[in-house]
């Protein structure tokens, strides 16, 4: 039963983090008009739905079959594709910020 808690706990913080991702690129796609910004904008779109729609349930689905094999949890590649995309994310904002504005 603890394992099923558990899961259902870091299921749904997954889900979490797919929807701040999702609003993030939102707001980043309509506040930023160069390419950089929109860039930054599909990725958080893109890694949003894919935490909300494939990493929430698949974790949930190992945490809840790991008390039985009594195997580890942990999720370092997981880990790792966040990171790297909130790296890529916040150069990419970087860049938007620093490019100068274009237009009259």
């Amino acid at each position: 039963m603890p394992a099923v808690v558990a899961g259902e706990r870091t299921a749904l913080a997954w889900q979490r983090t797919g929807w701040t991702a999702i609003g993030a690129g939102a707001v980043v796609l309509h506040a930023a008009p160069s390419w950089p910004g929109i860039v930054a904008g599909v990725m958080l779109l893109v890694s949003g739905v894919l935490c909300s729609a494939v990493v929430a349930p698949s974790r949930m689905r190992v945490l809840a079959g790991s008390d039985a094999d009594g195997r580890g949890v942990a999720a370092p590649a997981a880990v790792a594709g966040v990171s790297a995309v909130v790296l890529v994310v916040g150069v990419l904002a970087v860049v938007t910020v620093l490019l100068p504005a274009r237009g009259g």
